[in-house]
């Protein structure tokens, strides 16, 4: 009886696996085509649209969904958040990141406004961020459609360091200057790299355009600039104002300077008889 019920029940086994292939080979899921069949008829429709990438992401067709996305963004002025969450999540998914920042370029040549750099800073944070070259270039975007965002300024600033950004950080020290005249350390932070970067008439010619107040925050720099003007460019008269602000400087060479101020105005005469 036992050897009886185990052939009928693996009897019942083969005519059940027959069946699910019978019925494998009898019916296919359809949806998805019927839906882009829907929406060739209709391409306008929204409706249409939210099926088939639903359906897309559903039977693995991410490419599909990604192309709607990515048309539906181009040809729309208001973007909807989730919609670009999920080309951005789309994009990740398929490995198709390359295909990202390539979009992200194609659309900011059509429409350079906000909500690109929004879809920038979304791409960013889900994939990282591709280089410096990538990094400067979408910061001068951003700072082009608003030239008075400090942040912005800022975040050049950092990311132009060393001798050979030079130049270019100067440039947006300076115009975080103008917006922020009162800073209590910009003034430090501008001098500072530009005694070790610029050359020293470049620096002298910074450092004479400085308002006065400016000068309790370059109190730590002060040996620096002291010999900036005694040694490049000779102004023994503005080395001795800035030895008076530090201690390192040695009495000695103080009155080096001295006698060579005295030498050639009555500036010394005055500060050796004080």
């Amino acid at each position: 009886m036992v050897a009886d019920a185990i052939s009928s029940y693996h009897n019942f086994l083969n005519i059940a696996e027959g069946l699910e292939d019978e019925d494998s080979t009898a019916w296919t899921d359809t949806r998805l085509q019927d839906a882009l069949t829907e929406l060739r008829s209709n391409p306008k429709s929204e409706e249409l649209q939210n099926r088939v990438i639903a359906l897309a992401v559903e039977f693995n067709r991410l490419e599909l969904a990604i192309s709607l996305l990515q048309k539906r963004l181009l040809n729309t002025q208001v973007w909807d958040t989730e919609e670009v969450r999920k080309l951005v999540t789309y994009y990740g998914w398929a490995g198709r990141i390359d295909q990202a920042w390539s979009y992200l370029e194609n659309l900011w040549n059509t429409q350079q406004d906000e909500s690109v750099i929004t879809l920038k800073d979304m791409m960013v944070q889900q994939y990282g961020n591709p280089g410096r070259e990538f990094q400067q270039r979408w910061l001068q975007r951003e700072l082009k459609l608003n030239p008075q965002n400090g942040q912005v300024l800022q975040q050049l600033v950092m990311s132009n360091q060393g001798p050979e950004n030079w130049p270019q950080a100067k440039t947006y020290i300076q115009e975080l200057l103008k917006q922020n005249p009162s800073s209590d350390t910009l003034y430090h932070y501008g001098i500072q790299r530009s005694l070790w970067y610029s050359q020293p008439d470049s620096a002298v010619n910074w450092l004479n355009r400085l308002p006065e107040e400016a000068h309790d925050q370059l109190k730590p720099l002060a040996d620096q600039i002291a010999g900036l003007y005694a040694y490049s460019q000779g102004n023994y008269e503005q080395a001795l104002i800035w030895a008076e602000r530090t201690k390192s400087i040695t009495a000695e060479t103080k009155l080096q300077w001295l006698l060579q101020a005295n030498g050639k105005s009555s500036f010394g005469k005055g500060l050796l008889n004080r």
